[in-house]
């Protein structure tokens, strides 16, 4: 790990904050959806077709949302290996 106060380490930890911020929102996706499902259920008494549907809709919105993410998360790193490579590349003529 990089030395505190780096650029590397303000990279390492913005990325590290974003994984954990994909975790946390396709959980709260899931809940939320199947929450509304569940409210839906017992407003209607249509026990359980909401609570799955809704369910799977959020499950299935939150994996996109993950993907679509996690699609960002490795693009940037891509970026700041060649930056990296880029600095460390004695023949780059900068």
């Amino acid at each position: 790990m990089a030395p505190r106060g780096t650029p590397e380490r303000s990279d390492q930890s913005r990325i590290m904050y974003r994984f954990a911020g994909m975790g946390t929102e396709l959980t709260a996706g899931v809940a939320g959806f199947t929450l509304i499902g569940y409210l839906i259920d017992r407003w209607a008494g249509t026990e359980p077709t909401c609570l799955i549907t809704f369910g799977v809709l959020g499950l299935v919105g939150g994996f996109a949302n993950f993907i679509r993410q996690a699609y960002r998360v490795q693009r940037e790193l891509d970026r700041i290996d060649r930056q990296r490579r880029s600095e460390d590349d004695p023949t780059s003529g900068s």
